[in-house]
């Protein structure tokens, strides 16, 4: 264990968490070869300094901007991945509504990008991976802003 995680350790505020501040000073003097005391009090003070500074920090709250988010349909039946890149295949990448799709993504094995479509490019990559996903990047734009989205 590094030094400076047991002094951090030993100087926290521990109300609430029961720390064995003993055996982690026994640990350090070990590893010092000495009486860490000297060491553990000026790295409370500069620790307590810098969440002094903290402290003065302003939060402000932003508007909502989702990031991420997951959800799971069940619709009783496989989804069959190879449909839907056939569609995209033959009818490319549609947009409309203000809403601008940019990417056809199909995954495999541990999120690996197999095969990939954009408007620019067509489809790049290797179409006998065994797929596991598939994901759609788009853009939807508002009275002139615009916001990525994936689902």
């Amino acid at each position: 264990m590094e030094k400076n995680a047991l002094l951090h350790i030993l100087s926290v505020n521990r109300t609430h968490i029961q720390i064995p501040s003993i055996k982690f000073r026994n640990i350090l003097a070990e590893e010092m070869g000495r009486n860490p005391d000297k060491y553990i009090k000026k790295y409370k003070e500069e620790f307590q300094e810098k969440q002094k500074e903290l402290k003065k920090i302003t939060l402000k709250i932003s508007p909502l901007s989702i990031g991420l988010y997951n959800a799971v349909i069940d619709t009783g039946s496989e989804i069959d991945i190879g449909k839907i890149l056939d569609k995209v295949e033959k009818d490319g990448l549609v947009s409309e509504n203000g809403i601008k799709v940019t990417e056809f993504a199909i995954r495999y094995g541990r999120f690996k990008t197999a095969l990939k479509y954009t408007s620019e490019y067509g489809f790049v990559g290797n179409r006998n991976k065994p797929f596991v996903s598939a994901d759609f990047k788009l853009k939807v734009t508002r009275g002139g802003e615009a916001t990525g989205a994936s689902f």
